[in-house]
């Protein structure tokens, strides 16, 4: 009883551990006093924090939420951070999102319209230019990528 009004929880994690609960179905165990909860919409967020920094599932996840939100620039992090961890499906997953996010965001294969001056409208400005950070981090990740296997190889 005294354990119970001090707020230690004796009482409470007694009774957790004899009766079901809902809080147990959705809790993820981490270390001692750090449980997840998968309902948590950071859920992601925190296993890459709290559990594996190099999760392909939680970063596959993260880019499908991004992607969602239209912020692709993160979306595509998310999915190349899945996709070095061969081992996972997830990263079977994040190279297809990946390159179906790349195929939407290319440029137009067809000529670009233009105003009444002969000028490239906003919106074709706008999707040109939003290509080019994305194709120049991709660049920068395949030399790194490319470094690590050839030291690695060497090494």
């Amino acid at each position: 009883m005294d354990n119970a009004r001090l707020g230690t929880g004796s009482v409470i994690d007694r009774s957790l551990g004899r009766f079901p609960s809902y809080l147990k179905k959705n809790l993820v165990h981490i270390r001692h006093n750090l449980y997840l909860n998968r309902g948590d919409p950071a859920y992601y967020d925190k296993v890459l924090r709290y559990v594996d920094p190099s999760s392909a599932e939680a970063h596959y996840h993260l880019g499908q939420k991004y992607e969602r939100q239209g912020n692709y620039s993160k979306a595509l992090h998310h999915y190349l951070e899945a996709g070095p961890d061969l081992s996972s499906p997830y990263s079977l997953k994040a190279r297809s999102a990946m390159r179906n996010l790349l195929e939407e965001e290319s440029p137009p294969r067809h000529p670009i319209r233009t105003g009444n001056d002969g000028r490239a409208t906003a919106g074709e400005r706008r999707n040109r230019s939003a290509v080019k950070p994305i194709l120049g981090g991709m660049i920068l990740i395949n030399i790194l990528l490319l470094t690590l296997l050839l030291l690695m190889w060497h090494g």
